[in-house]
């Protein structure tokens, strides 16, 4: 048997972040949900983010959290954004990556998975002009 013991990050904020966007597939948008402090209630589906949508290195707050008070900054947004995308180029598909921001606004990473069931991205073609 193995133990396994880690040093636990002290979050002013925390969250997920999927590297293709989950309702389109859009792998060029990196979607962000964030709460303050620990991203347990978060994950487990107790507490509903704020959300930010990031394509390249535009950061735009899609919806607020609770309390309407923001959590991230665009900065922050995109930092998480970076650091998301590293990982899904590392391992050549898109992921779900768990990070926390600490007191010293240090961005950590959690963990990282393959994002399961990402639908093919969508497309449409006009079947001619003007529609």
């Amino acid at each position: 048997m193995a133990v396994l013991v880690q040093v636990m990050i002290d979050a002013a904020t925390a969250g997920v972040a999927f590297t293709a966007n989950p309702v389109t597939g859009d792998r060029d948008q990196t979607i962000i949900t964030d709460v303050r402090r620990l991203g347990e209630p978060l994950v487990s589906g107790e507490a509903t983010g704020e959300e930010w949508t990031t394509t390249g290195m535009t950061a735009r707050l899609t919806r607020s959290g609770p309390d309407g008070a923001p959590v991230l900054t665009a900065a922050q947004a995109r930092a998480v954004a970076a650091l998301a995308r590293q990982v899904a180029d590392r391992y050549g598909q898109p992921q779900d990556v768990e990070w926390a921001i600490d007191q010293r606004d240090r961005l950590w990473l959690l963990q990282a998975r393959p994002m399961t069931a990402v639908p093919e991205p969508a497309s449409w073609t006009p079947p001619g002009p003007g529609l």
